[in-house]
C-alpha cells in the first residue's frame, strides 16, 4: 500500500512538474502544481505573476481556486495538493482555509517556505487545521529546473522582454483597427493602435503617447484586458492589451496608411488571423455570442 501511494506521489509530481515547465517557457519562476482527488486529477496550474501582474498568482493558489470551482466547494479536505516547491505564507495559508487533507512537494524554499523550513504553517497546533505533508518527492527534479530558470536570468543581466501595448477601442460599438504603411515594420497588416513601451514609462502612459503621436487623437483607458507573450523573429514580447475609448482629435496618422472603425464580426475579414493573436478571435467570438471574451492559455482576463 505504501509503495502503491509512493508511485502516485511520484506520478502527480510529474504532472506538477510539467506545469512547472510551462511556466519557465512563460518567464515565469517555474512552479507547477496538482490537485488530486482520489486519484483523479481535478486541477493543474502554474505560476502566472509576471504574466497576470497578480501577486496571488501562485501556483499552489490557482491550482486551489481551480479544484474548489470543479469541485463545486471550497472544502478540499479529502484533496491532495502537488506543488514543485514549498509553498509560501501565502499560499500555506490558502490550504489552511481550503482545509486541505494533503501536502506534497519537490524541494524545500529556505528563504521563504512555510511549511517545514522558516514556519510551520500546516502543523501548527494554535490553528484550527492541520494537513497531513510529504515532502522531497521528486526533489531534485523540481530543484534542477529552478537553477537552471534563475542560471538563464543571471546569464541575460537583465529581462529580454519587450513590452509592446495594444488597444481595443470601441466607439459606438465598433473597434478601432489601424493598417500599417508599406514599408514599415509589418507594413501592410491590420493591428491594433500601440506601441513599444519605453524605460520608465507606464503601458498607459505608452497608449496615450503613442494614440498621440501616430494617430492623433486622444483616448481612455479604460481597464487592462489581457497578456500574452510570443516570439518575434528573435525578440520574445511581452503583449499587454487594453480596453479604451475615442475622446477626441482629428486622424492624423504617421506610421499607418489608414484606420477603420470595424463590427468584431469583421475583425477575421482582413488579416488578423495571420498574425496568430488569440484576442482577436475572442472578440469574434464574444461578439457572436454577445458574452465578453474569455482568454485562454497564456492570456489572462482580469
Amino acid at each position: 500500500m505504501e509503495r502503491e501511494r509512493n508511485d502516485s506521489d511520484r506520478a502527480c509530481m510529474r504532472l506538477a512538474l510539467e506545469q512547472a515547465e510551462l511556466a519557465f517557457a512563460k518567464g515565469e519562476v517555474p512552479v507547477g502544481a496538482v490537485v488530486a482527488l482520489g486519484g483523479e486529477i481535478v486541477a493543474a496550474a502554474h505560476n502566472l505573476r509576471e504574466t497576470t501582474f497578480d501577486p496571488t498568482a501562485h501556483a499552489e493558489t490557482l491550482a486551489l481556486r481551480a479544484a474548489a470551482l470543479e469541485l463545486r466547494s471550497w472544502r478540499l479536505s479529502d484533496a491532495a495538493l502537488y506543488v514543485t516547491k514549498e509553498p509560501c505564507i501565502m499560499c500555506s495559508g490558502v490550504m489552511l482555509n481550503a482545509r486541505l487533507g494533503r501536502l506534497v512537494y519537490g524541494c524545500s524554499d529556505p528563504k521563504g517556505g512555510a511549511v517545514r523550513s522558516l514556519y510551520h504553517l500546516l502543523s501548527d497546533p494554535r490553528l484550527n487545521h492541520r494537513a497531513e505533508v510529504v515532502s522531497g518527492v521528486l526533489e531534485e527534479e523540481s530543484a534542477a529546473l529552478l537553477r537552471r530558470f534563475f542560471k538563464g536570468l543571471r546569464e541575460q543581466g537583465k529581462e529580454s522582454i519587450k513590452e509592446v501595448t495594444a488597444a481595443v477601442i470601441e466607439k459606438d460599438g465598433r473597434i478601432l483597427i489601424a493598417r500599417r504603411k508599406e514599408g514599415m515594420q509589418c507594413g501592410g497588416k491590420w493591428e491594433f493602435p500601440g506601441g513599444k513601451v519605453e524605460p520608465g514609462e507606464t503601458p498607459e502612459a505608452c497608449l496615450r503617447r503613442e494614440l498621440r503621436e501616430e494617430f492623433g487623437i486622444e483616448a481612455g483607458i479604460d481597464g487592462f484586458i489581457a497578456a500574452s507573450e510570443f516570439d518575434y523573429g528573435t525578440i520574445h514580447i511581452r503583449l499587454l492589451a487594453y480596453r479604451a475609448h475615442y475622446c477626441s482629435g482629428e486622424f492624423s496618422l504617421t506610421d499607418h496608411a489608414e484606420v477603420k472603425w470595424v463590427a468584431r464580426s469583421e475583425l477575421l475579414q482582413h488579416d488578423f488571423a495571420d498574425a496568430d493573436i488569440p484576442i482577436v478571435k475572442k472578440l469574434v467570438e464574444s461578439d457572436e455570442t454577445g458574452g465578453r471574451p474569455s482568454i485562454p492559455g497564456s492570456w489572462c482576463v482580469v
